[in-house]
């Protein structure tokens, strides 16, 4: 029975904001009214280009392009697929299908015969195309190719990014292309928006599954973005870096939309590129950014780094989410930053919970804080019942700002979302003391050893600090007695690698009161495989581990 001494794992916060009832037609109206001049989004291409648009300017071009999509037989409702790296035009057409009605996702091409786009159109019912198509490079023969194809039936047109100045339409019907041009755009009737309509599917990694088309209206998503502005001490007047892929949840313009900040983006190549972090950082001080948020690997990046710390002169908020957090983490502050965001949320969840101190000691790897006004936590065991404080289980969220549906998945939908509204998160956890929840991972990572049951985390976080180890991912592979075994894949320091002449000898002495959790293999890795979204793949690394051993 239940004892008052022994509370149950539930938090919530009382909500002290009224919902936005906007749509992103109505706010970016707002923002061009209220500053027309100012810069609402920075671009910096594949060729460190600087590009810019104004409020009036995004509002006026993404309108253009609203009419002529919907003059070519966009409607309501419509799915639109979009195949392209950050840019200005990727926004002005993002925007402009919504305000036609259409419902915008992305797809990146990862095969080099483009199968995969393709396919993903064809199972989405996609009506329209909107991609890069750079002459010579891999996308044009994606181009040609879906131009040959016969399995898009669906798609009637498709609009391409050129050169990053022009849109060209490709008429499958007439077999003909034209330039668009955003300046002699007839208006055409335009249909009514409201804030309770699909305005965007967001696209999951796949990484515990087969991708899903996460379905958000125009209150969702931005609406719970909303709620961050007074621990992220963020406004108009704000200028946020964020190199995320715009079609991604973690990369969605809705700060912009909420706060009408200036947001900074860079085409994908930048950022990915290998010791790349210092050329990110000119940017960041050349932009005069007050809030930056980073991936994992570029914070590991920039702790590595040297000399970038006055380049972080104006930076008041570094922020970090979608991932689990490390506790070195904390060496950004007051070295690159003043105040140091951690916030958790999901493409179905949008944002939940944040949690931020000046004191290093309160942070811990895989904390994601306290609910966000109006959220509601809990964590249950496997039957749904909410355990005690202190007890592992898996993590569910509420809130108003969820998803709507599963694109045609409405039983996976089911399965998720329960009778209660509680979102079932998939991520295990425990409520700390402190009432801060605690990430420990995921279900499906979750290795069974025998009879234990293990965290890739628990192992990750000793081999991380030790300082011949730059990075690690612990995977499970086949074992014919105890159905998995622990393998440690590390991305060793090229400083210190030449040290380390046998993991298995080297590391050994960290186990001896962890032998539970003590790696049966280790493999050297000379960097990590990432999915599309940038989060490290640990299905790929699991599958080159199992191969490597000749344990498929």
């Amino acid at each position: 029975m239940f004892k008052m001494d022994n509370p149950l794992s539930y938090e919530n916060a009382p909500s002290s904001k009224g919902y936005k009832y906007k749509t992103y037609m109505q706010m970016i109206a707002h923002w061009a009214q209220l500053y027309p001049n100012r810069d609402a989004f920075v671009e910096y291409d594949a060729n460190a280009e600087r590009h810019s648009i104004t409020c009036k300017e995004l509002l006026e071009k993404s309108k253009s392009f609203g009419w002529y999509v919907a003059s070519i037989g966009i409607q309501k409702g419509d799915v639109v697929a979009f195949c392209m790296e950050n840019s200005l035009n990727m926004l002005i057409a993002m925007f402009g299908v919504q305000f036609a009605g259409g419902i915008p996702f992305s797809t990146l091409q990862s095969r080099a015969d483009g199968t995969d786009v393709i396919d993903t159109i064809r199972h989405q019912n996609s009506k329209l195309l909107i991609m890069d198509a750079k002459e010579g490079e891999q996308s044009w023969h994606l181009l040609e190719k879906i131009q040959s194809s016969q399995n898009v039936a669906c798609l009637l047109d498709v609009i391409y990014n050129n050169n990053s100045l022009d849109f060209i339409h490709f008429n499958f019907k007439e077999k003909e292309s034209r330039v668009v041009s955003l300046t002699n755009t007839p208006e055409v009737t335009l249909p009514d928006i409201y804030p309770e309509d699909l305005v965007v599917y967001y696209k999951t990694s796949g990484s515990t599954g087969e991708p899903k088309l996460v379905g958000h209206t125009h209150m969702g998503f931005p609406g719970s973005t909303f709620l961050l502005k007074d621990c992220f001490e963020i406004d108009s007047q704000s200028r946020y870096f964020c190199d995320r892929p715009l079609g991604w949840s973690g990369g969605a313009p809705n700060i912009f939309i909420a706060f009408g900040a200036t947001r900074v983006i860079v085409d994908s190549s930048l950022s990915n590129q290998k010791n790349n972090i210092d050329f990110l950082s000119d940017i960041i001080y050349q932009e005069k950014c007050t809030h930056v948020y980073l991936p994992g690997y570029l914070v590991s990046d920039l702790l590595r780094s040297c000399g970038n710390e006055t380049k972080f002169s104006t930076v008041k908020v570094i922020n970090f989410g979608s991932e689990r957090c490390s506790k070195r983490f904390t060496e950004l502050l007051g070295r690159f930053c003043k105040k140091l965001v951690i916030y958790y949320g999901l493409a179905e969840s949008a944002d939940i919970s944040t949690f931020s101190s000046h004191n290093h000691v309160e942070y811990e790897d895989g904390i994601i804080g306290k609910p966000l006004p109006g959220m509601e936590m809990k964590v249950v065991d496997e039957h749904g019942n909410v355990v005690p404080r202190g007890q592992v289980g898996e993590l569910h969220v509420r809130s108003v700002y969820r998803f709507i549906e599963y694109k045609d998945m409405r039983e996976k939908f089911l399965d998720t979302v329960d009778k209660g509204n509680w979102l079932h998160t998939g991520d295990m956890a425990h409520i700390r003391a402190d009432g801060n929840f605690i990430l420990h991972g995921r279900t499906s990572e979750r290795m069974s050893v025998g009879t234990v049951k293990i965290f890739p985390q628990e192992v990750e976080k000793i081999l991380i600090n030790c300082s011949e180890v730059e990075a690690v991912v612990v995977v499970p592979v086949p074992d014919e007695r105890l159905h998995h075994a622990i393998c440690a894949c590390i991305v060793l320091s090229k400083i210190k690698r030449v040290v380390v002449k046998d993991m298995h000898t080297y590391f050994d002495h960290l186990w001896a009161d962890f032998a539970y959790i003590k790696p049966k293999y280790y493999i050297a890795f000379e960097e990590f495989p990432g999915n599309a979204n940038g989060k490290i793949d640990r299905k790929k690394i699991a599958m080159i581990a199992a191969s490597q051993l000749n344990l498929c």
